[in-house]
């Protein structure tokens, strides 16, 4: 049995093309930009957790861990917020 895309001109087929590929990358996109934001979220945990440097460790004990928390997800969320509006 013949196919819709065996009646179609090179010219259709390559706009379908096109567009198929189109849809394909916005949808990896947008897949790609929901990894990243919430990597960003669990970096906060991982860091509180480990603290990979002395002075980093410094401040978290000053300050806080609670409030430390609190400033990094503000600052996570305002990077997410420049990844998603670019």
């Amino acid at each position: 049995m013949l196919s819709a895309t065996c009646f179609m001109l090179p010219a259709q087929k390559m706009r379908r093309d096109a567009a198929i590929f189109c849809l394909g990358a916005w949808i990896m996109g947008s897949v790609f930009m929901g990894v990243v934001a919430t990597q960003n979220f669990y970096t906060i945990d991982r860091l509180l957790e480990s603290v990979p440097n002395e002075t980093f460790g410094q401040v978290v004990d000053s300050v806080g861990v609670a409030r430390s928390r609190e400033f990094m997800r503000y600052q996570s969320s305002e990077l997410n917020r420049l990844f998603f509006l670019a």
